[in-house]
């Protein structure tokens, strides 16, 4: 019996565009193809597309715009409506309604914000719509965003509690060093656990093949894969590739276990991979032992806080050390809590354990 699943699917522009950097509508069609066969199993399939700025290159030149970052700008704001129409032509050949989603790092920052997302996305996948993102290039600044589709995919994974996310690459898996290179370099197939000592190998060399330049990819896959999503990297535009890497046991890209069984609540992965903290709070190695069992953070374990803090901001969480601990949703302001700390002043729970999550 065919087991209907929720999955997010990345395709980057070095699929979908040629040399030349225009669309490749070849590869565009097959993709569709594949996307539809999966939608009539009945699955539920959210897509993360680049290739807006690849689509707008072909419309005007704007090369006279010397400001490189406004200059891309505006190659994606004109070229996102017609990589949109193409996906709108491909689809449609298939019964299949799509809707554009733009959204920047900020949406997923504000709790607000990021539940009217995921109740939109939610609600697009039960009506059968197929929800395609990007990041909305026109409003978003270098300091804000999300460093790439691959990280907007896992984070809309995790939002979306999905059962796996597929990433779509010019590669057809991880290596164990750079192919290019290494004529006997062998492809990683089973991925057991993204640690430091593969992250390290990942951010070696500036190849985008072997270890060596994959850190980005890896790391996005890492808040999947914690997160307890079954994800996986392959080259898309190898035949069938995603119905491979769906429904098969074949040795095709690379597979990343998941790291969980248990999938934690929406506010605990919200607080974990999307708050932006506003500051740093220092705590005592007791109360670092007392939050890795659940225990709430009281002031007598706090060592130190960040200006600028208000009540109910996110923290970061470190130990004496300067070395991550978690993220807390915090009661009080930096400015109330250093008062208490002077004055000897009684507070009640500084960050409850209901909400904190320990990396």
């Amino acid at each position: 019996m065919l087991c209907i699943q929720k999955i997010v699917i990345k395709i980057g522009s070095a699929v979908l565009t040629n040399p030349d950097k225009s669309l490749n509508q070849k590869i565009l069609k097959h993709l569709a193809e594949q996307i539809a066969e999966l939608y009539e199993e009945g699955h539920q399939i959210l897509m993360v597309s680049s290739g807006a700025v690849a689509s707008g290159r072909n419309i005007i030149d704007f090369s006279d715009e010397k400001r490189r970052q406004v200059r891309r700008q505006m190659y994606a704001g004109l070229g996102q409506g017609h990589l949109m129409w193409k996906y709108h032509n491909v689809f449609s050949k298939h019964h299949i309604p799509i809707a554009q989603c733009l959204i920047t790092r900020d949406n997923f920052a504000d709790r607000t914000e990021f539940q009217n997302l995921v109740t939109t996305l939610e609600g697009y996948l039960r009506f059968r719509v197929i929800p395609i993102l990007n990041e909305n290039d026109i409003i978003t600044n270098n300091g804000v965003t999300f460093n790439g589709n691959d990280f907007l995919a896992a984070m809309t994974a995790v939002a979306i509690k999905a059962d796996k996310l597929i990433i779509l690459s010019d590669i057809d898996s991880l290596y164990d060093k750079d192919p290019r290179l290494n004529p006997d370099a062998k492809p990683i197939h089973i991925v057991e656990k993204i640690d430091k000592e593969l992250e390290k190998k990942c951010g070696g060399s500036s190849s985008s093949m072997g270890l060596g330049g994959m850190i980005a990819k890896v790391q996005a896959i890492k808040i999947a894969s914690e997160a307890g999503i079954k994800t996986f990297l392959g080259r898309g535009t190898d035949r069938n590739i995603l119905h491979n890497l769906v429904d098969t046991m074949k040795p095709v890209g690379t597979y990343f276990k998941p790291q969980k069984t248990k999938r934690p609540s929406r506010f605990k992965d919200w607080l974990k991979h999307f708050s932006m903290p506003k500051g740093t709070l220092m705590i005592d190695d007791g109360a670092a032992a007392a939050l890795k069992r659940r225990k709430s953070l009281l002031l007598v374990g706090i060592k130190e806080i960040s200006d600028g803090v208000e009540s109910k901001d996110t923290v970061y969480i470190v130990n004496t050390h300067n070395e991550p601990i978690g993220t807390g949703k915090i009661n009080y302001s930096s400015a109330e809590i250093k008062d208490a700390m002077k004055t000897k002043k009684k507070l009640k729970t500084v960050i409850h354990c209901d909400n904190l999550t320990i990396r």
